[in-house]
């Protein structure tokens, strides 16, 4: 009995997300004994712009979704993953992968850099959709030694790495309004998705998604992607929704996506990835409080818990649980 009841602590802990804040900046976390962990990364400009970056470790191979804005955003992912990814015998730190959810500045900047850093970095392939796309991403892409996968609208492509599945789903819709008021919002609306999974753990990540990307997603992956338990979600574009007005209509709602959220995924945590100057109330007016959006969200997604990643670092792995404050 005594034995049982010890197998069942080791399975519930195995099931606990370990978070470690950026107090710690330089936690290395043992792939041999970690088959998937994820790396959301501190990725943040001296204007206080911040971006996404997130770190895949499949068991020692390395998936990174998006690659945050250049400048010292960027001197911050170098550092991230010059401290946790291992080199090959030639120095280089080796990406199975890079996937761009969209092509904004604060998601491809710092993936274009690690492109054109082949003296530090070898990038096998990337994967990234065809709107709208910078001459400069084009140029930096060519580096890829296996090239360049276009995500196109509904396609789905299953990846392979030491035991994980990384899939990585096309825009459900070309958002292409021909607004230049809105030109912003099309681009996040028509993000991948992507999804990782070992057996253990789970996690989705929602690109800079808002509510009308969201939705035209439901449509087209339904429940291929919003049926099942996930231990993480990335929250769609920093946490940051603002009610925009075009043609006099609101177009985005944080009440809304909330709602979305809480119906169709079920996570044990979500995180948010934002900065001060990108916090609004659900109002859209600017508010000085950097936890607007995590209360709302928390909040309003009950029985789940929502992580304020603007903090620092994070790393949600399993086994070996540790928390950190």
């Amino acid at each position: 009995m005594k034995g049982f009841k010890k197998i069942k602590s080791i399975i519930a802990l195995s099931l606990v997300i370990l978070i470690i804040v950026d107090l710690f900046p330089n936690v290395t976390v043992d792939a041999a004994t970690n088959e998937l962990t994820v790396h959301n990364i501190k990725v943040v400009n001296s204007d206080h712009k911040r971006g996404d970056a997130t770190l895949l470790d499949c068991n020692g191979l390395y998936v990174l979704i998006d690659g945050g804005p250049n400048g010292s955003g960027y001197n911050q992912l170098y550092k991230y993953l010059n401290a946790n990814c291992k080199r090959n015998s030639a120095g280089k730190i080796v990406l199975e992968a890079i996937i761009i959810s969209h092509n904004h500045g604060d998601h491809y900047k710092g993936a274009m850099r690690i492109l054109n850093d082949t003296t530090n970095f070898k990038v096998k392939k990337v994967y990234r959709t065809a709107i709208d796309v910078p001459t400069e991403l084009k140029s930096a892409c060519k580096n890829a030694t296996n090239g360049v996968e276009i995500m196109t609208v509904g396609k789905i492509i299953p990846l392979k790495f030491n035991g994980s599945t990384v899939t990585v789903y096309g825009p459900a819709k070309n958002f292409t309004s021909g607004q230049s008021t809105i030109k912003a919002i099309d681009v996040n609306n028509s993000s991948t998705i992507v999804t990782a999974d070992n057996g253990i753990i789970s996690g989705i990540f929602m690109g800079d998604l808002y509510k009308a990307g969201f939705e035209e997603a439901i449509k087209k992956y339904g429940t291929t992607l919003f049926n099942g338990n996930y231990n993480v979600c990335k929250y769609g574009h920093h946490g940051v929704r603002i009610t925009n007005l075009v043609n006099g209509k609101v177009a985005q709602s944080l009440q809304d996506e909330v709602k979305l959220y809480k119906q169709y995924i079920n996570a044990s945590f979500y995180y948010l990835s934002a900065s001060k100057n990108q916090i609004y109330n659900t109002d859209g007016t600017s508010d000085p409080d950097i936890y607007t959006n995590y209360r709302y969200i928390k909040t309003n997604l009950t029985n789940y818990h929502t992580i304020a990643a603007f903090e620092g670092n994070l790393v949600m792995c399993v086994p070996n649980m540790a928390v950190i404050n």
